[in-house]
């Protein structure tokens, strides 16, 4: 069965991407696997008042956030499957979508963070430059 896998980040391009990716499974019945990459615990986070363990629940939460209103995007018709993962963005998707076997990656064109190509994204530029399989970019 094709394999789709989006990537989410909570930004309003992500959201299009679950959108067109909504539209993509309903039109070829594929299996969709939804990520969210998260930041890993920083040292900086940790400290007198914050436990390694409490900064990661809260690092779940915000991810199970993102994951759950990128899955709302999709038809109840439709099969999701959610991946929380941490680790360097760009890196980590293509991992997923290897480990997988996705055929098709989607992701938006610009994400939350401040800093990145003008034009597009630094993960959505790096997914494009290094996958194996086509990518789309969802503007």
């Amino acid at each position: 069965m094709y394999t789709i896998l989006v990537a989410v980040d909570g930004s309003q391009h992500s959201h299009r991407a679950a959108r067109y990716a909504n539209q993509r499974a309903q039109a070829t019945r594929c299996t969709v696997h939804l990520v969210h990459v998260g930041e890993p615990v920083m040292a900086w986070e940790v400290g007198p008042v914050s436990s390694s363990e409490v900064v990661e629940r809260l690092h779940e939460a915000e991810s199970a956030k993102v994951l759950d209103d990128g899955a709302k995007q999709f038809d109840a018709t439709v099969g999701v499957e959610c991946h929380s993962v941490a680790g360097e963005p760009a890196r980590t998707i293509l991992e997923l979508a290897d480990a997988i076997g996705a055929d098709e990656i989607i992701v938006g064109s610009r994400g939350l963070r401040a800093l990145g190509a003008a034009m597009l994204g630094s993960v959505a530029s790096s997914v494009v430059h290094d996958a194996k399989v086509p990518v789309v970019v969802v503007r």
